[in-house]
C-alpha cells in the first residue's frame, strides 16, 4: 500500500539573497564566478541548493552545499555552515547514504542551538526524524520528532505542529501501532483545517487511509481515501489523483468489488504513466494482475504480470545505475574532504605555530619590560638613596661648620680674655728694671 505524502520537511532559515531567484540554472556557474566572496554568496549558494535538491539534482546540490560549507569556513559564518551541512544532511538522505546524513544533521543542529534559532533547531529535529526512519530506526525517529513538536508548540507554529503529528504518525505506522498513528494524524488533520491548509488536509486523509487499510478496515479506508481524493481533484494535482486511484483500486479488489476496482486501476494506470511515475505503473500492473487473477482473466493477469515484472527490473537496473554514480560521486567528494581536511590541518597547523611564535614573543617581551622594570626600580632605590644620603651628608655639613664656628668663636673669646689677663712686655719690662734698682 502506498503512501502517497508522508514526510514533510523544510529546510528552514530565510537567506538573504534576493539575486539567485531572479537567475536560470543556467547562468549559475556565470554568476558564481562574478560573485565577491563574502556572505551574500555564501546565502546565494545555500538558497540554490534548496532549489536543486528539490528538483532531485543531488549531485549539483552536493557540489553548491560543498561550495557554501567551505567559504562560509573560510568566513567564519556560523550561519552559513549550519545551513550548508543540512543542505548536505538532506541531499545524503535522499542519496540513502545515512551516517554521512546523520553527521551533516547534527552538526547544523549544534550551530543552530548555538546561535539560538528556534525555528532550525526544530526542522533539525525533524529532520533527524526522518533519517532515522529511513533507516528503521522507530525510536530515535520518535524522540526527534517528539523535540521537534516540542518546539514548534513552544513557538506557537501550527502548521509546523500539524507537520510533526503527521510525521509522529508515520513512524507509530511503520512501527504497526496504529492507534497511535491515528491518534496523531487527526491531531495533525485538526489543526490543518483550522488554519485552511487544504493540501494538507488531503495528505492526513490520505494517510489515515493508510492506517485504516493495514488494520483490514476497508469502509475507513475509503472514507478516508475519498475525502482526499476529492481535495486532489479540486486541486488538480494529477499524481496524487492517480495514486489515489490505484489506492482506492486496491482496497476494491480486497472488498471484491471487481467492477470498481477495474475502474480505478485502469484510470490510475493511464494517468501514472502519463505523468512518469515508474514506480506507480509498477504497481498499477501487480494489482491488476492481481484483480484479473481474482475473476478469472489468467491470460490477462498473466501480460499484467509481465508488465509489472518489466518495470521492477527497470527501477532495479535505474537503482544500481543510481547506486553506482552515488558510489563515484561520494568517491569524488571523499576524495576532495579528504584534501579539503588535510588543507585545513594545515591550515590550523600553521595558525598554531604562529600562534605558538606570538605567544613566545610576548613572554619575552614580557620578560624584558619586567626586567626593566626591575632595572629602573633597582636605579630609582639607588636615586633615593643617594639623595638622602646626600642630605645627610649636607646636613651634617651644616652642624660641623656651626661647630666648628662655635669652637672658632670660642677661642677667639679666649684669646681675647687671655690677651687682656696678660701684663705687656712693656709692663713686664718695667717691672723687671724697677725691682733691678731696689736691689
Amino acid at each position: 500500500m502506498r503512501k502517497l505524502i508522508t514526510i514533510l520537511f523544510f529546510v528552514s532559515g530565510s537567506l538573504q539573497s534576493v539575486k539567485c531567484q531572479s537567475i536560470s540554472m543556467d547562468s549559475l556557474d556565470s554568476f558564481l564566478k562574478n560573485a565577491k566572496e563574502d556572505t551574500n554568496e555564501v546565502n546565494s549558494l545555500n538558497d540554490i541548493c534548496r532549489k536543486l535538491w528539490k528538483k532531485g539534482n543531488y549531485s549539483l546540490t552536493l557540489k553548491y552545499a560543498v561550495q557554501a560549507n567551505d567559504l562560509s569556513v573560510k568566513l567564519s559564518y556560523k550561519r552559513g555552515i549550519a545551513y550548508a551541512n543540512a543542505n548536505m544532511g538532506v541531499i545524503y538522505r535522499h542519496m540513502g547514504n545515512y551516517p554521512l546524513a546523520l553527521e551533516k544533521a547534527l552538526t547544523a543542529l549544534k550551530i543552530y542551538e548555538e546561535l539560538g534559532m528556534k525555528s532550525s533547531v526544530a526542522d533539525s529535529y525533524n529532520h533527524l526524524g526522518l533519517i532515522y526512519q529511513n533507516q528503521g530506526n522507530t525510536a530515535d525517529a520518535l524522540k526527534n520528532y517528539s523535540s521537534a513538536l516540542a518546539t514548534y508548540q513552544e513557538m506557537n507554529s501550527r502548521q509546523d505542529i500539524a507537520m510533526a503529528y503527521n510525521n509522529i504518525g508515520n513512524a507509530y505506522e511503520s512501527d504497526h501501532k496504529y492507534d497511535e498513528a491515528l491518534k496523531n494524524y487527526s491531531l495533525s488533520l485538526d489543526i490543518e483545517k483550522e488554519i485552511g491548509d487544504t493540501l494538507g488536509v488531503a495528505f492526513s486523509y490520505n494517510n489515515l487511509g493508510v492506517v485504516y487499510f493495514d488494520k483490514l478496515d476497508y469502509d475507513g479506508a475509503l472514507k478516508n481515501y475519498l475525502a482526499a481524493l476529492a481535495i486532489f481533484k479540486d486541486l488538480r494535482s494529477d499524481e496524487f489523483i492517480a495514486g489515489t486511484y490505484l489506492n482506492l483500486g486496491q482496497i476494491y479488489g480486497r472488498q471484491r468489488k471487481m467492477k470498481e476496482a477495474m475502474d480505478y486501476l485502469q484510470h490510475g494506470l493511464i494517468m501514472v504513466k502519463e505523468i512518469g511515475n515508474k514506480d506507480f505503473v509498477k504497481q498499477a500492473y501487480y494489482d491488476l494482475a492481481e484483480a484479473d487473477s481474482i475473476m478469472g482473466n489468467f491470460k490477462q493477469a498473466y501480460v499484467d504480470y509481465k508488465f509489472y515484472i518489466a518495470y521492477r527490473d527497470s527501477l532495479v537496473n535505474e537503482e544500481n545505475t543510481k547506486k553506482t554514480v552515488q558510489t563515484q560521486m561520494q568517491y569524488e567528494f571523499d576524495k576532495k574532504e579528504t584534501a579539503t581536511k588535510a588543507e585545513n590541518e594545515k591550515q590550523a597547523a600553521i595558525a598554531a605555530a604562529d600562534k605558538q611564535r606570538q605567544r613566545i614573543v610576548l613572554i619575552l617581551v614580557s620578560c624584558v619590560l619586567l626586567l626593566v622594570l626591575i632595572f629602573a626600580g633597582f636605579i630609582l632605590r639607588s636615586l633615593r638613596v643617594t639623595r638622602n644620603q646626600k642630605k645627610i651628608i649636607e646636613h651634617q655639613k651644616h652642624v660641623v661648620e656651626a661647630k666648628q664656628t662655635e669652637i672658632l668663636d670660642s677661642i677667639r673669646y679666649a684669646k681675647r680674655i687671655q690677651t687682656a689677663l696678660m701684663p705687656t712686655e712693656k709692663y713686664i719690662d718695667k717691672t723687671i728694671r724697677r725691682l733691678s734698682k731696689n736691689l
